[in-house]
């Protein structure tokens, strides 16, 4: 028997996980750690500046978006990949997703190099894409204006 359930009030899930809780001998529970419109939105609500920035440009160059393009926006690589990081690690501690849930960015490195590794972009899947953009596109575009005033990295 499998159940995908969507939506519910916080009191619903409260419920429906301390009967599951009653049941864990005999259940076998797995967490979806899918990237949907939904958490991609909590994702760029809050998400670091520089991860949300970073998202948001890959979004807005379908998927894909060189380092040089990258560069040339102020963005800084050596922290963009912890900032992301970062955004999905504190999306776990704050229940928006489960853990073990994937970096909805990554970053692409020159092939040919293999002793020396510089970032050459960051991509998103196509599913993991037309999450994003449906939650950019959603609130129209907004994301780059929320939490500015936290820290780049942090």
């Amino acid at each position: 028997m499998e159940f995908r359930i969507s939506g519910g009030s916080a009191e619903f899930e409260r419920d429906l996980l301390a009967l599951l809780a009653r049941h864990q001998d005999v259940l076998s529970i797995e967490a979806d750690r899918e990237w949907t419109a939904d958490r991609a939105e909590s994702f760029l609500r809050t998400a670091t500046p520089l991860a949300r920035n970073l998202a948001v440009d890959v979004i807005t160059h379908h998927g894909f978006v060189r380092a040089t393009t990258l560069r040339e926006r102020g963005h800084d690589l050596k922290a963009a990949s912890s900032a992301v990081t970062k955004t999905v690690t504190r999306g776990v501690r704050e229940k928006l997703w489960p853990e073990g849930m994937p970096r909805p960015l990554h970053p692409e490195y020159d092939p040919e190099r293999i002793s020396w590794q510089q970032v050459q972009g960051y991509r998103m899947e196509a599913a993991v894409l037309e999450a994003f953009r449906t939650a950019y596109v959603r609130r129209g575009g907004q994301f780059k204006a929320i939490n500015t005033d936290r820290e780049n990295g942090s």
